[in-house]
C-alpha cells in the first residue's frame, strides 16, 4: 500500500491507530507507541494518544506523534491557538522531545495535522 492509499483510508476511515502504517511507511526510523496521555484531558480535549515517535539519529533529534480528540468541531478556524498551546505545553513537560506532530480530530473525524518545534533557548 502506497502512503497516499493509506492515507485516502484514513480519510474514508478515520482511526488514530491507523496513522502506524503511514508514519511507517514514510519514515524507518518510526517506533511505534501505543499509550493513552490522559492526564493532559480537559474540558476542550479529550483522548490524547501517543502514535510513535521518530529518533532523527543523524540530527540528534526526536519527535513525537500524538492524537488528540477536541471537543468543538474541526473546521479552518476552530481552536488552533488552543491546539498550538496544547501541544507546546505537552512538548514542554514530555521534555524529551524536540518537535512534535499532532493529530487534532474532532467527533466527525474531521481532522489536521499540527508540525510543532520545542521552544529554543539558545
Amino acid at each position: 500500500m502506497t502512503a497516499k492509499e493509506i492515507l485516502s483510508d484514513i480519510v474514508q476511515n478515520f482511526y488514530p491507530e491507523s496513522f502506524k502504517t503511514f508514519f511507517r511507511l514514510k519514515n524507518t526510523d518510526f517506533s511505534p507507541v501505543s499509550q493513552p496521555l490522559t492526564y493532559y484531558q480537559d474540558n476542550e480535549f479529550t483522548n490524547f494518544y501517543q502514535i510513535g515517535e521518530i529518533n532523527f539519529r543523524a540530527a540528534s533529534q526526536k519527535l513525537v506523534i500524538i492524537a488528540i480528540k477536541i471537543l468543538i468541531p474541526l473546521s479552518e478556524r476552530s481552536g488552533k491557538k488552543a491546539q498550538y498551546e496544547k501541544a507546546k505545553k505537552i512538548l514542554r513537560e514530555l521534555n524529551v522531545f524536540d518537535a512534535g506532530i499532532f493529530i487534532f480530530y474532532d467527533q466527525n473525524n474531521n481532522f489536521r495535522f499540527s508540525l510543532i518545534y520545542a521552544e529554543s533557548l539558545g
